[in-house]
């Protein structure tokens, strides 16, 4: 049987990074590296408010998302330290050469100048072109999604059926319409604050309420309260709790700490540096961010969880290859491409190690002029597997030298469904590994 989950893993790594739909747009796909450390060792906290919108035959999430990074830019609709990106997704300057764009699936993309187009931009993957037009900035994904932006603010969703515009009043998103519908997907009220006090989809309705969140500086050398400003306390829908929190220094004050109450208690739910905005703790693991030697960029983050297991997360910006120890003491290690072009940011090679860092299983994946997987090539100990693609859909599979799937003879379809049900048995996880793979889920780690 582990052969078989080996194999699957692999495919499901090489075949989810080059599905091309919505979700790439407005479904958050990069993640933290482990737990709620995002990739840096700050603080990151996703939570799905429960509602979603119908864009182009899509249901989007409405998602918000919580981090204490120093160059955080939002906090506006939400309070400090939140964001919305379906309702707050931006194109901000970042030099006189870039330019930086939050997409409504919370992503962030890099865009450089075009050389000798002064007007122009594109991601290093060139699957985002944009052209500044006076005070507004378009962007198109894959030469057919289009958004425009005026004054930074997304104002216009353009593909090739619909029109999905973002309305403003006094400088704050409003709602959320379909032209062709003639429809209104989402409502935002505020209230006192000028923040975000109820948020109204169809069938359903989410109340906001705030609380006081700390601003810690230093007095006497000696972290302390300077200040206090206005964060998200709750999210309620129903008359049910979607989360509730309260957010206070801790006595020896380096530290800021965030707590979910639940039936009156209150819960640790993430605990941070309050001088440099690092992860300290969160309700399963405690966590250590150190720098990597060799002038590498990006720190190794290191998680202890509560029962004594460690696990850690490196990634080597000059080379692309992510390395990770997990909990049960095996490693993965993810080969990413780093050359300009259309495959640039996709998986190129994936690798199991055991405990020992011995290769177990690998799988090399190899991409047409458009970075479109293929074909793929699992390999390993007792088990060989050759996949090819088409348009990013798998149409032949040759398992151990004999064909288990060929999309020219739809009978094959009936053993490969057989092969499938059989590796998807697993033993079920526990609170804390459920609650790791929410937080982690991602095909790019990088």
């Amino acid at each position: 049987m582990k052969r078989e989950l080996i194999i699957v893993w692999f495919l499901w790594l090489a075949g989810a990074v080059s599905a091309q739909d919505l979700s790439a747009l407005f479904i958050r796909r990069q993640s933290n590296a482990l737990g709620l450390a995002d990739r840096y060792g700050y603080c990151t906290y996703w939570k799905d408010v429960g509602q979603s919108v119908l864009i182009d035959g899509h249901q989007v999430p409405l998602q918000l998302r919580f981090a204490t990074a120093p160059d955080q830019q939002f906090g506006r609709l939400f309070g400090q330290g939140w964001w919305c990106p379906l309702l707050e997704c931006c194109v901000i300057q970042r030099s006189e050469t870039g330019l930086i764009l939050y997409t409504p699936g919370g992503d962030r993309v890099d865009l450089l100048k075009t050389p000798g187009k002064p007007n122009q931009y594109a991601s290093k993957n060139g699957r985002w072109l944009g052209e500044v037009q006076g005070g507004d900035f378009k962007v198109a994904f894959d030469s057919e999604n289009e958004f425009e932006f005026k004054g930074g603010r997304i104002s216009r969703f353009v593909t090739k059926g619909n029109t999905y515009r973002w309305i403003y009043k006094d400088d704050v998103p409003v709602a959320l319409v379909a032209d062709k519908e003639r429809k209104t997907l989402l409502e935002v009220r505020y209230g006192a604050n000028s923040l975000v006090n109820k948020i109204i989809a169809p069938g359903a309705e989410v109340d906001a309420e705030y609380t006081s969140f700390p601003i810690v500086g230093s007095l006497g050398g000696r972290a302390t309260v300077v200040g206090l400003k206005h964060s998200l306390a709750s999210l309620r829908s129903k008359g049910t709790d979607i989360i509730k929190l309260t957010y206070e220094l801790e006595s020896l004050g380096s530290f800021v700490v965030a707590r979910g109450v639940e039936n009156g208690a209150k819960n640790l739910l993430m605990e941070w540096s309050a001088s440099e905005g690092l992860l300290k703790r969160d309700e399963f693991r405690a966590y250590q961010v150190s720098p990597q030697e060799g002038g590498v960029s990006r720190p190794k983050i290191t998680a202890i969880w509560n029962d004594g297991r460690t696990e850690w997360y490196a990634y080597n910006e000059k080379t692309g290859v992510a390395e990770r120890r997990l909990p049960d003491g095996t490693f993965n290690r993810l080969y990413y491409v780093l050359t300009p072009g259309l495959a640039q940011g996709k998986l190129r090679k994936s690798e199991m190690l055991d405990s020992n860092q011995v290769l177990e299983s690998s799988c090399v994946s190899q991409r047409d002029s458009n970075g479109k997987l293929k074909r793929s090539v699992v390999s390993g100990k007792g088990c060989s597997e050759v996949t090819e693609y088409a348009n990013g859909a798998a149409v032949k599979i040759v398992r151990d030298g004999k064909v288990i799937f060929d999309a020219s003879t739809p009978s094959s379809f009936n053993v490969f469904s057989k092969f499938l049900q059989a590796t998807q048995t697993s033993p079920p996880m526990t609170k804390a590994e459920n609650s790791q793979v929410q937080q982690s889920k991602s095909t790019s780690l990088n």
